[in-house]
């Protein structure tokens, strides 16, 4: 079935038959002098319609209507955290190569207090909480400001 979906620009499939023009937008075929009629319509039918809300027609006019939820909150969106994964990745290496590093030392009879101490962390994308001045994950952080602001 050719130019099944409204709107979307198909590329053609088949090349029309003799004497007939297919539509850009909708890769019907017609006839030449009927080909400017359609695609005026056609242009005109593809344009993005708002989808329709059953619930706001039915209640519409009723007693109901003052209980029915308005979609007009906002959110904000959050801008997406940058993760920076080679970093991270990099970080998880050598954090893991220090402790197979540890285990063989401890294996071979060593004291683990003789041993250099684990590469530090990188806790730049840590906030801060102005209360304690410790460095927590944003998501920690969130709950952990509020509970500190009210200790102190």
């Amino acid at each position: 079935k050719e130019g099944g979906t409204k709107g979307a620009k198909i590329p053609p499939q088949f090349s029309p038959k003799r004497g007939l023009i297919q539509c850009k937008t909708c890769t019907r075929n017609f006839a030449p002098n009927r080909i400017e009629t359609h695609l005026t319509i056609c242009i005109q039918k593809s344009s993005k319609r708002k989808p329709f809300d059953m619930k706001k027609v039915r209640v519409e006019g009723t007693e109901a209507a003052e209980f029915v939820e308005k979609k007009t909150v906002t959110r904000k969106k959050k801008e997406p955290i940058k993760s920076d994964w080679r970093k991270k990745r990099q970080e998880f290496v050598l954090t893991m190569k220090a402790a197979k590093e540890a285990q063989r030392y401890v294996a071979k009879g060593g004291n683990i207090k003789d041993l250099p101490p684990p590469p530090p962390m990188d806790t730049s994308d840590y906030v801060q909480c102005p209360f304690c001045m410790r460095r927590f994950s944003e998501a920690v952080a969130d709950r952990h400001i509020p509970k500190c602001s009210n200790i102190k």
